[in-house]
């Protein structure tokens, strides 16, 4: 099979190369920078970087959160980054170009998880007049390295070759498909709406959170760009796409076109960000406990099984619509 190098190729392509450099530039910034600032009544105000961070998770003894954090924060995102300039100056068969950028788009969206960790300290899970805590310039820096490396990634893909086309018509319908939907679209909103959490404070505070009203704690904290991206990520974006699933599991019952949209369903689902807030709720939650008191409420059982839902329906959907192999 004949080699050569998206670069070659698209010669006049400089935004990509430009995306990936940028990126790798702020990641390392973001990297070192505060992300977020914690203050207390009782010790001074601290501040705490990704790196930081790793190793007062390893001080602490908290060697499984910080290999967590240092796997998808640190790891994730450089390997990505390395990847993609592999892909765009190393001759490569094309056909396995598409399968290749397939295996390293996910690393991107996995590598906010520090982000989501840091916003939740922020504007969902305060201590009151205990300790406050605050987002700091570093997280919008490794934030904005972590979007550019996606957006660099996807731009390659439109140049790397086509993808494996989707059947127009479906196979087989199928009932059932848009009651799980449905169910999953359900789950969701209930998770967004219901607490997730509650967090007490010896005797005489507690408060619980859901993700709605986390989201207006930032918003009333001013730090309105973050608020505005964990809304656009975990809150809009997923109903977008648990609505548009149940549409297309509405549709074809109609036994006509329509891999074409799921087809941008699998494009789409890359940019939401509900699974890796999960996983963020679990880190927070382990390492609150260390401090205050944390009772997870029916929120956060309605959000896991909602992340458990698409992702079978996004299956089903594929296969309906997946040609026949002659």
């Amino acid at each position: 099979m004949a080699r050569s190098s998206l670069s070659s190729e698209h010669p006049k392509r400089l935004d990509i190369p430009g995306l990936i450099v940028a990126s790798m530039v702020t990641l390392c910034l973001g990297l070192a920078m505060p992300v977020v600032q914690l203050s207390s009544a009782l010790y001074e105000d601290t501040r705490y970087s990704v790196l930081i961070g790793l190793l007062k998770f390893l001080q602490s003894g908290d060697y499984f959160l910080a290999l967590l954090i240092f796997v998808f924060s640190a790891v994730f995102p450089v390997v990505k980054l390395i990847a993609l300039v592999y892909l765009w100056f190393a001759p490569t068969v094309r056909e396995n170009r598409r399968r290749n950028l397939r295996i390293i788009e996910p690393l991107g969206k996995w590598s906010m998880l520090d982000v989501l960790v840091v916003i939740l300290f922020a504007g969902a899970v305060k201590l009151g007049f205990i300790a406050d805590a605050r987002v700091l310039y570093g997280a919008y820096v490794y934030g904005a390295a972590i979007l550019m490396s996606m957006v660099a990634a996807v731009l390659m893909s439109n140049v790397a070759g086509p993808e494996p086309a989707l059947s127009s018509m479906p196979r087989a319908r199928s009932w059932l498909l848009p009651l799980l939907s449905l169910l999953g679209l359900l789950l969701l909103l209930l998770g967004m709406l219901m607490p997730l959490m509650q967090v007490e404070k010896w005797l005489f505070w507690h408060e619980s959170y859901s993700i709605l009203t986390g989201t207006l704690k930032l918003v009333i904290d001013g730090e309105y760009v973050m608020a505005a991206g964990f809304a656009l990520f975990v809150i809009v974006l997923p109903l977008v796409l648990y609505i548009s699933q149940l549409l297309s599991c509405l549709y074809q019952l109609t036994g006509r076109g329509g891999g074409r949209a799921v087809a941008w369903l699998v494009e789409f689902d890359r940019w939401v960000m509900t699974d890796v807030f999960a996983l963020a709720l679990f880190v927070a939650i382990v390492r609150l406990g260390q401090w205050t008191t944390v009772t997870p409420r029916p929120g956060l059982y309605f959000f896991g099984a909602a992340i458990a839902v698409s992702p079978l329906v996004s299956f089903w959907l594929r296969r309906l619509y997946r040609r026949e192999e002659t």
